[in-house]
């Protein structure tokens, strides 16, 4: 299943339509017992580059910074970025920590010319979109 969903975020653009991006997070985040942090590096038209883990962290918490993320994207010539990471509690509702973080990427890629074009949280069969909720 993982392997047909990657091909079908392959072939075109990831956004604005994330549901297949969000069932092929799942697939690997939704059951880890600790949070990890994936990266989608994406072009100018939203097309895939790269999908990285960035962290893993603990049960709480996975810590990255701004400047790593921005600068991977520097390397890979990325105009945009999706980041995305799960909660192992379940609840997907993003916290203080996830919101600060995502608008300190934000902040750094900017001038750069480096969007954060979202940010996905993945619980137990559930996620929640910053988008969506405003945050972006």
């Amino acid at each position: 299943m993982r392997h047909g969903l990657a091909e079908q975020i392959l072939v075109g653009p990831l956004l604005p339509d994330l549901r297949t991006v969000v069932d092929y997070l799942r697939i690997d985040l939704e059951h880890l017992p600790f949070e990890r942090v994936r990266v989608l590096y994406l072009s100018a038209r939203h097309h895939l580059i790269s999908d990285e883990i960035v962290c893993d962290g603990g049960l709480g918490s996975a810590d990255i910074a701004p400047r790593q993320v921005v600068g991977r994207a520097l390397e890979l010539a990325a105009a945009g970025v999706v980041l995305a990471h799960n909660h192992p509690s379940g609840d997907p509702t993003p916290s203080q920590a996830d919101i600060e973080l995502t608008r300190h990427v934000a902040a750094a890629g900017q001038p750069l010319g480096v969007s954060v074009l979202e940010h996905i949280v993945i619980g137990f069969g559930e996620h929640r979109s910053f988008r969506a909720l405003g945050f972006l």
